[in-house]
């Protein structure tokens, strides 16, 4: 009842969308976060649907320009399926309870599950590009043109050469847009997921947005 008040009062008072987003955040080592130097960047997304990790690929690099790296990012786009995709649910970073909250536990054994199962191929990767930490972000999203709308569930987690998790953040968003063109939704889709992403890199004062 709560949703259709809600899109029905957004329909009344001409609003260009409306949205319902959440952000649950189970660990944030700040001043541990604030060391880092050198993190590189891989995108996880469902094995189902590999167009989906480019697309998401090219709209991070594409992003990354419009920023000054104070953490000089290395964005990993060659990575084993293993590293790159999730097979289930139960694969997955945000491991959640029945009423959408983030099992902080649950989803740190998954994490820990899926880095002992890498450890060989991540171990490479630091050594290879001289990294002192890893950002993994995995992505679950769709739109739909007949619908107008897109969601996008995201998890960020930070790690360091030993694999000690130092950040674990969840956010999911459903939006419904008045927009019937599919590259114009796709790019609505790309910056809200990039947004998260990116809000969170500047906190930690990572990135600093390009002046005009």
């Amino acid at each position: 009842m709560k949703k259709i008040i809600l899109i029905s009062f957004c329909l009344a008072i001409g609003f260009f969308s409306c949205s319902t987003y959440q952000n649950q955040t189970a660990i944030e080592r700040k001043s541990d976060l604030s060391n880092f130097k050198k993190s590189g960047l891989l995108i996880k997304t469902s094995k189902y649907n590999s167009k989906n990790r480019e697309n998401h690929l090219k709209s991070l690099s594409f992003s990354l320009r419009g920023y000054e790296q104070n953490n000089k990012i290395k964005i990993i786009s060659e990575a084993s399926k293993s590293l790159s995709t999730y097979h289930s649910e139960l694969d997955r970073f945000c491991q959640m309870s029945a009423d959408k909250k983030l099992m902080k536990y649950k989803s740190i054994g998954a994490i820990k599950l899926y880095l002992l199962n890498n450890k060989k191929e991540f171990e490479e990767i630091f050594a290879k590009h001289k990294l002192d930490s890893l950002i993994l972000f995995e992505v679950d999203s769709s739109y739909s043109v007949e619908v107008q709308f897109f969601d996008f569930e995201a998890t960020t987690v930070i790690i360091d050469k030993n694999f000690n998790i130092f950040f674990l953040d969840y956010s999911s968003d459903t939006s419904h847009l008045d927009e019937i063109d599919e590259e114009k939704l796709q790019s609505f889709l790309f910056d809200a997921v990039n947004k998260k992403l990116f809000d969170n890199l500047v906190k930690f004062k990572y990135l600093v947005k390009k002046k005009n």
